[in-house]
């Protein structure tokens, strides 16, 4: 019998006996619940979890999700699915002659070393987007000083401030990434020939260093997008084990994914709530790469002349055109509350009625491929990049979403294992009571 069983038994043997709950029928039930997911005890065992250390088990239920959380989910990737987008990304290659598939930052006139030692000393320090290269690039100039691997492994506080990244979260952290991977620059050398020269030109060999040096911020989806940034911008070319290189998986990709129906569960997605030690999370990022990769593999069957040369060339067009641009719920409607007009806008800033010049509106945001209005946030997104949308009506895969995929689906969120505010702080002991994840 298992802790589920366990627990299912506990409560069946209080609410069985009447037909209706006393209130201490209904404290026992709440102590339950509480007990089996979220309150360890003496002898529960212990796992490991993060970097060899050892853990004990957050509570009966973290038990239990960690022996079936992969049964639970039944995660697969969905061949039909996975046809039809290759069918449309097929049709964003030929529009655009392969275009679409070549997109990256701006490089800011910056030379192949120059990109390649702020992209390496810098990457794993974007946690969300908030630093682009040109912000970098600006500092760059101003003081190139600031990215010698030397300083920052003897000072890696006033890098971290040169580049304004003190003023973002988890400090700590940042510190040890910013040495570490200075360490490891000064180990394999700062020019871009001389590092991949030390792999056998083996972008994938590279990939399995990286990842497996201690504590440098550098997982899977870093990686993967480093090495994506540095063949895009011709830093290094003529490599072999590009083609080994996934779609960088975040929770944009993961939400194209799974609104797409390439990826797919047996049940809806778990709040990261129940997700204890992120099980869950990393088992559909895992499979998230697996599902854009099975979509590269049916277009290069399908349209052999065409096909680019690795699934993580898809990567800049679903994460940040698609993801982060069109697949949000930026459409919002107004309704004037004056003169009843209503009217759609692509973001929710406007603040007068085009009819009657009030300022009294009333607005609600959705998805714009839910509209036939949504064609004016495409537009919007057309005029500054991405030409080839004019050619759209809405988000190139509404068509799927809405039929045969799952639009209304959701990316998975994660609680950290490891933090003040993470998993391995918020222990609670059934006899104590209290605890829990703090905000």
């Amino acid at each position: 019998m298992n802790e589920l069983e366990k627990f299912v038994k506990a409560i069946g043997s209080i609410a069985n006996h009447s037909e209706e709950l006393s209130i201490e029928d209904q404290r026992k039930i709440v102590f339950e619940i509480n007990r089996f997911l979220f309150c360890t005890h003496t002898g529960i065992g212990q796992t490991t979890e993060f970097e060899g250390e050892q853990f004990q088990y957050f509570s009966d239920y973290h038990k239990y999700w960690k022996e079936n959380y992969v049964d639970i989910l039944s995660l697969y990737c969905d061949d039909e699915q996975c046809s039809k987008v290759a069918d449309v990304l097929h049709r964003i290659y030929v529009k655009t002659e392969g275009r679409a598939f070549e997109e990256v930052y701006e490089t800011c006139g910056l030379n192949r070393s120059q990109i390649f030692l702020i992209r390496i000393l810098t990457a794993n320090q974007d946690f969300n987007g908030s630093r682009n290269f040109k912000e970098l690039a600006d500092i760059y100039l101003k003081n190139p000083d600031i990215f010698i691997p030397d300083k920052i492994i003897d000072r890696p506080g006033d890098f971290i401030s040169a580049l304004n990244f003190s003023t973002l979260s988890q400090t700590d952290k940042r510190l040890d990434f910013a040495k570490n991977i200075a360490s490891f620059v000064k180990t394999y050398g700062s020019n871009p020939d001389a590092m991949l020269a030390n792999f056998g030109n083996d972008v994938f060999e590279f990939r399995k260093v990286l990842i497996n040096y201690s504590n440098t911020g550098y997982g899977n989806k870093k990686t993967d997008m480093f090495i994506r940034d540095m063949v895009q911008t011709k830093v290094w070319e003529n490599v072999a084990g590009f083609d080994k290189i996934d779609v960088a998986s975040d929770a944009n990709t993961i939400k194209v994914a799974m609104k797409t129906g390439i990826l797919k569960s047996r049940i809806p997605l778990l709040s990261s709530f129940m997700d204890i030690f992120c099980y869950q999370y990393g088992h559909v990022d895992l499979f998230n790469a697996k599902a854009w990769r099975r979509v590269w593999e049916i277009w290069c069957k399908k349209y052999p002349n065409e096909c680019i040369n690795s699934p993580c060339q898809m990567d800049y067009l679903i994460y940040n055109l698609i993801g982060r641009k069109i697949c949000k719920e930026n459409l919002t409607g107004y309704i004037c509350k004056e003169c009843g007009t209503t009217f759609y806008y692509y973001n929710s800033r406007k603040r007068i009625c085009p009819e009657c010049k009030a300022s009294s509106l009333r607005k609600h945001s959705s998805l714009p491929c839910k509209s036939d209005k949504g064609k004016c946030v495409i537009e919007n997104i057309a005029k500054e990049k991405s030409l080839f949308l004019k050619e759209f009506n809405n988000c190139p895969f509404s068509d799927i979403c809405n039929n045969g995929g799952n639009l209304n689906a959701t990316s998975p969120k994660s609680i950290s294992i490891k933090g003040r505010t993470g998993w391995t702080s918020a222990y609670s002991n059934e006899i104590n009571g209290g605890g829990g994840l703090m905000s």
